[in-house]
């Protein structure tokens, strides 16, 4: 059955995160690593490992690295956030740390940055064995890198060992990029691109997300599921798409209520129940 999860703001510990993926019975979630109330790394001791590991026996968590982290500036803008945080994940025994590339910033060429995050993506992946890095695409334009999807299928022909690096596809940020989500034709242009650059096999993950603006903004803004952009249909038909259908799924929510969130996680799980003919 397909995995389908939800990411889950920490108002205060690593344990109100675990709490709430339990009560809301998630195969998968996902997590910053900071308290977003006070706006500063996670406080994780030895106790608060054991009950997290209990708490979310037989789910998977996922951890998305900060924003901040720039893997692509040739300064390694974050990088003690960075170390901070894959240290963190492997406290608690995270499997997968989710990375946006970051912006060549700092650079002359947009290929520097590609250059750079290649460099750092190779020390990761040998160092790192315990953990599956998977690279985000983003929604900007300019010296970002991993926006177009191109940039990927670069990216791995300057690594090492390519197949110990995944990769994330951002609905939302696909969309408002320039990647037309909102019809089939154009979906499966998009499905095109991923096959031809990234390899769909090297998607481990698929945020499912709605847009506030439109293609080709190039502003990230995600919407409710079904009020954005993209649209309820057209999100469905995309991941319900016979080459996407068992990736799993992650939404990436605005602030809701916890029984707003319910009814959304409901919506998608009734995506995949095969009705009787």
């Amino acid at each position: 059955m397909r995995k389908i999860g939800l990411h889950i703001r920490i108002p205060h510990t690593l344990l109100d995160a675990a709490r709430y993926a339990r009560d809301l019975d998630l195969p998968i979630f996902q997590i910053f690593l900071i308290d977003q109330i006070a706006r500063r790394p996670l406080a994780i001791d030895q106790s608060m490992q054991k009950q997290f590991k209990q708490l979310i026996a037989g789910k998977v968590p996922y951890v998305h690295g900060s924003y901040f982290i720039n893997l692509a500036h040739l300064k390694q803008r974050g990088k003690k956030t960075l170390e901070r945080e894959i240290k963190q994940a492997k406290q608690i025994e995270v499997p997968y740390v989710i990375l946006h590339p970051g912006s060549a910033t700092g650079s002359l060429t947009h290929q520097d940055g590609l250059e750079q995050l290649a460099r750092i993506m190779n020390t990761l992946t040998i160092q790192e064995r315990d953990i599956t890095f998977v690279l985000e695409n983003t929604a900007h334009a300019g010296k970002s890198v991993g926006s177009d999807i191109e940039d990927f299928g670069k990216l791995k022909q300057l690594l090492d060992h390519p197949e110990r690096l995944a990769f994330c596809i951002d609905t939302a940020h696909a969309h408002t990029y320039g990647y037309d989500l909102s019809t089939p034709e154009q979906q499966q242009e998009f499905i095109t691109v991923l096959e031809k650059t990234i390899g769909l096999d090297a998607i481990a993950l698929i945020h499912l997300n709605d847009s506030f603006y439109e293609a080709g903004s190039r502003i990230d803004k995600h919407a409710v599921l079904g009020t954005g952009t993209i649209g309820e249909q057209a999100l469905q038909s995309f991941v319900m798409h016979p080459q996407l259908c068992t990736i799993p799924l992650i939404l990436e929510l605005p602030a809701l209520s916890s029984e707003q969130e319910r009814a959304i996680l409901q919506k998608v799980k009734n995506w995949h129940v095969t009705k009787e003919p």
